[in-house]
């Protein structure tokens, strides 16, 4: 079994796992509760246009872990980059 088959086969998978996850929240959305409690929504992102990032969020708190994971993110990108031209 090559490596590309491998890869084929644990791609599939993963997209037959995110299928069966997604029916399950369906049916379990849809599934009424004894308690329906208002939660507090907190989110965030963060844009990156060339070197120049947009940081947007809900409060100060998302939009600083949104500048945080994004930076990791771009991090990782510049090693992986400089790891594959060698």
């Amino acid at each position: 079994m090559g490596f590309g088959l491998i890869l084929i086969i644990v791609g599939t998978f993963f997209i037959v796992l995110g299928f069966i996850l997604e029916i399950i929240s369906i049916i379990l959305a849809g599934k009424p509760s004894v308690e329906k409690e208002r939660g507090e929504v907190k989110a965030g992102g963060v844009l990156f246009i060339g070197p120049i990032p947009i940081v947007f969020g809900t409060d100060r708190e998302a939009a600083k872990w949104s500048l945080v994971i994004g930076l990791i993110m771009v991090i990782l990108l510049v090693l992986y980059i400089f790891v594959l031209s060698i």
